[in-house]
C-alpha cells in the first residue's frame, strides 16, 4: 500500500545523498535513428537507485529532439540537460477496448502504444520532461488506476508563454475518476479553446516505492527525453534558450535554479482575458497575468478573481 506524502517529506532529510537523480534516454544506444525501429516491452531506458524507466509496450520508436520555440535545454535545480536528445513512439496508446485512455469514465490504462513505464524504488516525485502539446490529453496511471499530476510547459502564445495545469485526483490515492480534457481546456476553462500549441515541458506526479507507473500522451505519441526524481517535489525547472534566456516552468518554493531567474525584478505586469484581450486590471473570472522580468524572462499565470 502506498505511504503518505507526509512520510516522503520526513524521509527526504535522511536521504539527501540520493534525494535527486535522473534518467536521460540514449536513442543511439538503443539503436534508434530518424527511422522508426521496433523496441519490445520492458526495454530499459535507464535506471538508478530511485527508479527504473523502460518501454511499457511493444512499439516502434525513432530518435528525435524535443527542443521547441527556440529553447534547447532543460535545467533542473541547476543541472542542464540537452533537449536535442529524445525519442518518440509510433502508435497512439489505446485501452483494452481500443479507446483513448483519457476519455473513459474513469480513465482506463493503456495496453499498447507509445507509453513510458516507470518503477518507483523510493517514495518521491517524478518529473518526465517532454515536448508537449496543449491539444492532446495526457494520463498517468499508478498500478492501473489514473492519478492526478501537474503539467507545466512553454507555449509561446501571443498573450502568454507558460501553461501550468493540474489534473486533480481524489482521496488518499489521488485517483482521477473523470475524463481528462486537453491541457488548454483545463487552463482556460473554455471547452471551445483551440490554441493548439507545442512546447517543452514537464509532467510531475508523486510516486511510491514498489508501485508501477505508466505515462503517455493520448491521441498522439509522447516525445520525451527522460525523467527526474526528487524526494521532496520542490524542484525548480526551467528551459534555456540559445541566447541564455530562461523561462521558469515550476518553482515550488525553490530558487536554486538560477539566481538570475528566481530573483529577477518584475519590470512590467500585464493582464489579459482568456480570449487574449488585454485589460487594465483583473476582472471577475479567469485572468492571465503576464510578468516581464528584468532579465528578459516572462512568466504567465492564471488567476481566478
Amino acid at each position: 500500500m502506498k505511504k503518505s506524502l507526509l512520510f516522503v517529506a520526513a524521509l527526504a532529510a535522511s536521504v539527501c545523498v540520493n534525494a535527486q537523480s535522473y534518467v536521460q534516454v540514449n536513442p543511439e544506444g538503443l539503436g534508434l535513428s530518424s527511422d522508426a525501429s521496433a523496441l519490445t516491452a520492458g526495454t530499459s531506458l535507464g535506471e538508478n537507485e530511485n527508479f527504473k524507466m523502460y518501454v511499457a509496450f511493444d512499439d516502434s520508436y525513432k530518435s528525435t529532439g524535443i527542443s521547441a520555440n527556440e529553447y534547447a535545454a532543460f535545467v533542473f535545480d541547476g543541472t542542464e540537460i540537452d533537449a536535442n536528445i529524445g525519442m518518440q513512439g509510433s502508435n497512439n496508446p489505446k485501452d483494452a477496448n481500443g479507446a483513448n485512455p483519457a476519455t473513459t469514465t474513469p480513465p482506463s490504462a493503456p495496453v499498447g502504444g507509445a507509453v513510458i513505464g516507470i518503477d518507483a524504488l523510493k517514495d518521491g516525485y517524478i518529473y518526465v520532461w517532454a515536448k508537449l502539446s496543449t491539444h492532446k490529453n495526457y494520463t498517468v496511471f499508478e498500478e492501473g488506476a489514473a492519478i492526478g499530476y501537474r503539467m507545466a510547459m512553454q507555449v509561446a502564445a501571443e498573450t502568454f508563454n507558460l501553461l501550468d495545469v493540474t489534473v486533480k485526483g481524489e482521496g488518499e490515492f489521488n485517483n482521477v475518476m473523470n475524463p481528462i480534457p486537453w491541457p488548454e481546456v483545463i487552463f482556460t476553462g473554455d471547452e471551445a479553446s483551440e490554441l493548439k500549441l507545442n512546447g517543452m515541458g514537464v509532467i510531475k506526479f508523486p510516486v511510491f516505492a514498489g508501485c508501477k507507473y505508466l505515462v503517455n500522451a493520448c491521441g498522439s505519441k509522447i516525445t520525451f527525453g527522460g525523467a527526474w526524481f526528487d524526494a521532496e517535489g520542490d524542484v525548480a525547472v526551467s528551459i534555456k534558450g540559445d541566447a541564455g534566456e530562461f523561462v521558469l516552468l515550476t518553482a515550488d518554493g525553490s530558487d536554486n535554479i538560477s539566481s538570475a531567474v528566481a530573483n529577477a525584478d518584475v519590470v512590467a505586469t500585464e493582464y489579459f482575458t482568456v480570449a487574449g484581450q488585454q485589460i487594465a486590471a483583473p476582472v471577475k473570472g479567469i485572468n492571465l497575468v503576464k510578468q516581464t522580468l528584468a532579465n528578459g524572462a516572462v512568466k504567465t499565470v492564471k488567476v481566478i478573481k
